[in-house]
């Protein structure tokens, strides 16, 4: 029995010794002037995700992740020669607690204003115009996004245009277009028109994004 208390007591004094050791050499990491510089400019840069905002508990707009530096992985880039190195900074992705990728239950009604953007759906298969320009834009009837729809949904993504556009609305609603804006380009419209659209979206310093690119958070 003694022998027993013996042996769990070597063991006991181990399993201690190597959590006190481990704790000691953290601390030290730590406590180092380049760690201590690194932590302070994670502090100085620091950026939080923006949480998707829900509209009427059935629709919501996306969030934004954020790039937070990595401590860690930062210092084991630096130390071996022990000098801060902007260049070296590693950073990781910080999702929003709330998001799109949690509530696809809920139709996506706007990409986030803070992208400075907005996509383009058309009502045909391709627009020949907007591929000589070389603009992106999604079909209404995409395999990869519910547009305009809700049934037989299931796991992907429900998009409402916030925007309509035809040959007989175009000059009313293309001074209404604004960060966000989803623009669903029906009736055919004219490459007169679609060209014109294109100069107003660059006048108003506004990105075209693809619908992946718009929603990603």
């Amino acid at each position: 029995m003694k022998n027993v208390i013996k042996v769990f007591g070597v063991i006991s004094l181990m399993i201690f010794s190597f959590y006190y050791t481990e704790k000691v050499a953290l601390y030290v990491s730590n406590n180092t002037p380049l760690k201590k510089e690194i932590y302070t400019f994670r502090e100085k840069n620091e950026n939080k995700p923006i949480n998707a905002t829900i509209i009427n508990k059935s629709e919501i707009i996306p969030g934004i992740s954020s790039l937070e530096v990595d401590v860690n992985k930062s210092y084991e880039q630096m130390k071996k020669d022990n000098i801060f190195d902007i260049n070296k900074i590693v950073y990781k992705k910080q999702k929003p607690d709330v998001s799109i990728y949690n509530n696809k239950d809920k139709v996506i009604v706007s990409g986030n204003m803070y992208k400075n953007a907005v996509s383009l759906v058309i009502n045909r298969g391709e627009n020949l115009f907007l591929d000589k320009l070389n603009i992106k834009y999604h079909y209404i009837d995409s395999s990869k996004y519910c547009i305009n729809r809700t049934s037989g949904c299931k796991k992907l993504f429900k998009i409402k245009t916030s925007l309509i556009i035809t040959n007989s609305n175009f000059l009313s609603k293309i001074e209404s277009i604004k960060a966000g804006d989803f623009i669903y380009i029906q009736d055919n419209l004219s490459d007169r028109y679609i060209n014109i659209l294109i100069k107003k979206l660059e006048f108003l310093n506004l990105k075209i994004l693809s619908l992946d690119e718009h929603i990603l958070e």
